[in-house]
């Protein structure tokens, strides 16, 4: 249905300005949160901004870039209501059509006819027209960029993007096509996709050799990929939990970490940087598959109540 494409196009603009670090209003509810219209638009005056498709605002609150999706209205109608906004100098103002076919000839046509005439043209550069698949295209592209920055620079990446980038499947795809996924991985592929990017496959090589040499030990638990973390349950109980930095994996086990002090393993306080398990106060370093042997004491100790 016409409605339901409109929407999905509304849907890509606004995860595309969050990939960008944009804040994202919309005049509609298409799944994805996005901000209130800020005080720096005056919708008593400017009465009709808040009909506007979608409108990005930089962190000040200002408005950057703003969209209107046209696909079974006329061009003009939206071209109207980005006006609004001229007196915000640097805001951009785009009218988006489908891709292909004789209604996206003519619409760049009315497009083109309307910006050239009164009161329009005083501000004809502001404004553009677009397709549905440019911004399909851009959201990829941006989050697959994305998901390098976090794999290769360690990017402290919003949760909102975490989430459009687990949802995407483009990493997942990725790491599909090389290996199956482990059987004794719960949640499915999503979630791991999250944790072990094609950036991380050293820490995700680590990671399977000591999952399955604590099970080979007698070991008993679930592996889970959770949102932020992979946690091992012991019969619905979390026990330990993991994340991957860069080529190491940081443990924290529960309720034993006066033994860390016991084994040779590097252990660290819970990095500034860490948002991820906020209960967590000092983790475990595994930097190796050869401290696997010591990871598993850390666990036994656990296993005899931390005796």
């Amino acid at each position: 249905m016409p409605g339901d494409k409109h929407n999905d196009i509304v849907r890509s603009i606004v995860q595309l300005g969050k990939s960008l670090s944009f804040r994202p209003y919309a005049v509609d509810n298409v799944g994805e949160p996005c901000i209130p219209l800020p005080r720096s638009i005056d919708s008593g005056m400017l009465t009709d901004v808040e009909q506007i498709d979608a409108i990005w605002f930089n962190e000040f609150l200002f408005p950057k870039y703003a969209f209107e999706v046209e696909i079974t209205t006329g061009v003009k109608p939206g071209i109207q209501r980005l006006y609004q906004l001229r007196h915000f100098v640097d805001c951009k103002l785009f009218v988006v059509i489908e891709a292909g076919g004789d209604s996206a000839e003519a619409y760049r046509n009315k497009f083109d006819r309307i910006i050239e005439s009164d009161p329009f043209n005083q501000i004809v550069d502001r404004y553009y027209v677009i397709t549905d698949k440019q911004v399909a295209d851009l959201l990829t592209q941006s989050l697959k960029l994305e998901g390098m920055k976090q794999g290769v620079l360690d990017w402290d990446t919003p949760e909102d993007v975490l989430k459009l980038l687990a949802d995407s499947q483009l990493l997942v795809a990725e790491i599909e096509e090389t290996k199956e996924l482990p059987k004794w991985l719960e949640l499915g592929a999503e979630n791991w996709g999250r944790h072990f990017t094609p950036q991380k496959a050293y820490a995700e090589r680590l990671f399977v050799p000591i999952v399955n040499g604590l099970l080979e030990a007698g070991i008993k638990f679930k592996v889970r990929a959770q949102r932020w973390y992979l946690g091992l349950y012991d019969r619905g109980k979390l026990i330990a939990a993991t994340y991957t930095r860069k080529d190491k994996l940081l443990f924290i086990v529960e309720g034993i970490e006066d033994h860390y002090d016991d084994v040779t393993l590097e252990s660290i306080e819970r990095p500034e940087s860490d948002a991820l398990i906020m209960s967590a106060r000092r983790y475990v370093v595994v930097a190796d598959a050869s401290d696997l042997d010591q990871l598993i004491r850390l666990f036994e100790w656990r296993a005899g109540g931390g005796q």
